[in-house]
């Protein structure tokens, strides 16, 4: 008994079969085209994503500067404890810590932002916290005016890289009163 191979035919048709075809240059070409223009959509998308969440981080971060400001000029009294000085701004000298009404904090900006003593907060270069306080009228706290009507507009505004991440405003008044 013989046992005969099986017969393969080309995809010419003819039973001798050749050895496999090697891939084309032009083949090689057009799949490391689209190797590439795949690899470069997939690092875009990865820096987007990477951009989007330093920018949430950075929101957040601001958010959480700007209301620690909040906190500690909102628990200041609204006009200076200690005398009835008409000086508009900080009487007291030194650091923030020895501030005790909320109009000391009017102009008050640094960079990087600081804790209540004068000590940076790490990690925060190029960012910087101001704070603006204004006169304005009870009935619409929009309008500033000149002299004292018994409210005060604070603004807290938080920039990293001289760009503007968050700005709080709240307003003070006489009627309010801290425990």
């Amino acid at each position: 008994m013989t046992i005969s191979k099986p017969v393969r035919y080309s995809a010419r048709g003819s039973t001798n079969l050749a050895t496999p075809r090697g891939v084309s240059l032009l083949e090689s070409m057009i799949s490391t085209l689209l190797v590439g223009v795949i690899l470069v959509a997939s690092m875009k998308t990865v820096g987007t994503v990477m951009q989007q969440r330093n920018s949430t981080v950075d929101d957040q971060r601001a958010v959480w500067l700007a209301q620690e400001m909040f906190a500690e000029i909102l628990e200041k009294e609204y006009a200076d404890p200690h005398d009835n000085s008409p000086t508009f701004g900080p009487e007291e000298t030194g650091s923030r810590h020895n501030y005790d009404d909320v109009d000391d904090f009017h102009s008050w900006n640094k960079m990087p932002p600081e804790q209540r003593d004068g000590t940076p907060l790490s990690n925060l270069a190029g960012w910087r916290r101001e704070v603006v306080i204004e006169y304005v009228d009870p009935g619409n706290p929009a309008i500033p005016l000149g002299h004292d009507t018994g409210a005060k507009r604070i603004t807290v505004n938080v920039y990293k890289n001289d760009r503007l991440l968050s700005s709080l405003q709240s307003v003070r008044s006489t009627a309010w009163f801290a425990n």
